[in-house]
């Protein structure tokens, strides 16, 4: 591959991830200047903050809209015009194991959650407000539009299609390849503790669509973890709710090494069901491990 080809196929791997973070900047002035002209500055500012949860609907909506049309064209019509056959190798048979590694990563996801609240108490207590807002700590309508169906198809044509292929192209190793999308996953998340679990659900989710050679993969795979991120500390507060007083570290770090040891045993059963599924169906060349 030519130097230049691949300098340019690193500048591509960049664009989805600007032009998101364009329309989402775009939406959300949109949004600032319509309350403000309509309720007047300090009131207006307060209906933006009140509605978040709108805005984020709205900007995926476009975003879906045009990453969409681009991954038809930059991936999809590009593999028909050169005659390439469909590769994928998922199918609903590999969902149980798909299953047993979203579990995994949330259990993963809430001992760091924990570990935050220990290490940087001010922090956390910021994403949780942030959270609220987004009205993302309940299962509303609203919640589920927008982190179980829209982030998931959103960020996955974004970063594990477009952005993956991109990266794919310039002929780097997978894992480097892996490591730079899920870091541009992470950093778009804009945000410290969302970003240290989205990079990892980042690199799980680029090896999936990797080995099964399908998007839907890392889709299915962001849905599950997003349903159970809500779902999960909504059932843990209602338990919690019945205790006095707030849990000491002891509790805490025990609940995150807890977290930790049922993670790593749902990652060695999906990981397992995974390989022995993909070994009954791969016929080319493995792409990883």
């Amino acid at each position: 591959m030519k130097k230049t080809g691949k300098v340019g196929n690193y500048l591509k791997a960049l664009l989805p991830f600007v032009v998101m973070l364009l329309i989402q900047t775009a939406v959300a002035v949109r949004s600032v200047v319509s309350y403000m002209l309509s309720y007047g500055i300090e009131k207006g500012d307060q209906m933006y903050q009140e509605n978040l949860g709108s805005t984020l609907l709205m900007s995926q909506l476009v975003t879906l809209l045009v990453m969409a049309v681009w991954y038809y064209l930059a991936v999809i019509h590009k593999r028909k015009k050169e005659g390439l056959p469909d590769e994928s190798l998922f199918g609903w048979k590999s969902a149980g194991g798909l299953f047993l590694l979203a579990v995994g990563t949330y259990l993963f996801s809430a001992a760091l959650l924990i570990l935050w609240e220990i290490i940087a108490p001010g922090l956390s207590g910021e994403y949780e407000i942030m959270m609220q807002e987004a009205e993302m700590d309940s299962m509303t309508f609203l919640s589920f539009a927008t982190a179980v169906v829209g982030a998931p198809l959103v960020e996955e044509l974004i970063f594990r299609g477009l952005t993956l292929q991109y990266l794919k192209r310039t002929g780097a190793a997978f894992w480097t390849v892996n490591v730079i999308q899920a870091f541009l996953f992470a950093l778009g998340h804009l945000n410290l503790i969302q970003g240290s679990y989205a990079f990892l659900m980042g690199l799980l989710s680029g090896w999936l669509v990797m080995k099964y050679r399908s998007l839907w993969s890392g889709i299915l795979l962001h849905m599950i973890l997003n349903f159970t991120g809500i779902l999960l500390p909504q059932l843990a507060d209602m338990a919690l709710n019945r205790m006095t007083g707030e849990p000491g570290l002891a509790l805490q770090l025990g609940a995150a090494a807890i977290a930790i040891l049922l993670g790593a045993a749902a990652y060695w059963f999906g990981f397992s069901a995974m390989k022995k599924d993909l070994a009954a169906k791969e016929t080319a060349d493995p792409v990883c491990l």
